[in-house]
């Protein structure tokens, strides 16, 4: 739901891969794009994941396999979105953000084109690729400091909107997952097979379809269910996410409002051989943000702020997760 915090803001990957739903194909060939800067407030709790680039957002030491603690971090909000469009051959190549899950810092920038049919709608093709993410080598080491890896996902996303001149989209990505130092479980014991069974690196499939309805010409409402299943090494780790997620947009003469909410359910294949149980999690986050357009008269920007709240209840409790944010910053658009 949360989508893509050094890259990207919250409020920025929720609107910009919203409108790309209900945007048509310009009708003239332009190059055009946007610039956010901003700066973000994260309070994070997740015994998994350890922070982007430079910046750690969780403890690097746990003093058990219990839930995880709570950390506050500073972020800066740095985004690049760019187009170009062929309107003789009704042809748009893009750089941009993907809708991603933020606070579970699966996020992706995508690098594509998409064509606009008469007949069948408008589809595209793109290169999916994520970067910057770190977990820990062996997230179940007590007692001491964790060392850091990198997790990186590239793959293919597909998207087909406005299916037969519809109001619906469909949007499928297939990515490999790799993480350059996978340790799991070997500071707890185990056995290969056993450390086997918690590896993270594998496919992680994912389909989601979108239905937009325009209430008037202001408001927007859009429903989706997204299924992913991630196809991981690591027998304990495979699992299978299911989500139903709702959006408004309100589109104002000032001022645009977006709110999302998604709740889901995560549900895993075999018993984990650190906690001798198997894993599962309910989902529940949301999200809402505004944009504020020519603050002080200034032509071309748009001032943003929003919040956004997430938490996954897991039946194994040290893989619970809780994320709250705050941002706020300015776009500027070309």
């Amino acid at each position: 739901m949360f989508n893509r915090m050094i890259y990207s803001s919250i409020l920025f990957m929720y609107t910009m891969t919203a409108f790309a739903v209900v945007e048509e194909i310009p009708l003239g060939s332009e190059f055009s794009g946007n610039v956010a800067l901003g700066a973000a407030i994260l309070q994070y709790e997740n015994n998994m994941v350890a922070g982007i680039d430079s910046i750690d957002v969780t403890d690097e030491m746990i003093d058990n396999l219990n839930a995880p603690g709570v950390t506050s971090s500073g972020l800066p909000v740095i985004n690049l979105d760019l187009t170009y469009t062929f309107a003789k051959y009704r042809v748009q190549m893009y750089a941009g953000n993907a809708l991603p899950d933020l606070l579970r810092f699966d996020f992706a920038s995508r690098f594509g084109v998409r064509k606009q049919f008469s007949e069948l709608g408008v589809i595209g093709v793109s290169y999916l690729s994520a970067f910057g993410v770190n977990v820990w080598q062996d997230p179940y080491h007590v007692g001491v400091d964790r060392n850091k890896t990198a997790r990186n996902n590239s793959g293919l996303g597909l998207r087909w909107q406005k299916i037969m001149n519809s109001s619906f989209t469909i949007d499928f990505h297939f990515r490999d997952i790799t993480i350059d130092n996978e340790q799991s479980g070997l500071t707890n014991g185990l056995t290969t097979n056993e450390q086997n069974m918690l590896n993270r690196e594998g496919e992680q499939d994912m389909i989601e379809v979108i239905y937009e309805h325009k209430v008037n010409d202001r408001n927007i409402i859009e429903p989706a269910l997204i299924y992913t299943d991630f196809k991981l090494d690591g027998a304990a780790m495979k699992h299978k996410r299911y989500e139903g997620q709702i959006s408004h947009y309100y589109f104002g003469e000032k001022f645009i409002f977006v709110t999302n909410l998604v709740i889901g359910e995560t549900l895993y294949e075999e018993s984990n051989p650190v906690f001798n149980k198997k894993n599962g999690s309910t989902i529940f986050g949301i999200g809402s943000n505004v944009l504020y357009q020519k603050p002080f008269n200034l032509k071309n920007w748009q001032a943003f702020a929003g919040f956004a709240f997430y938490k996954g209840n897991a039946d194994i409790e040290f893989y619970s997760t809780r994320g709250e944010m705050l941002n706020l910053g300015m776009i500027y658009n070309f």
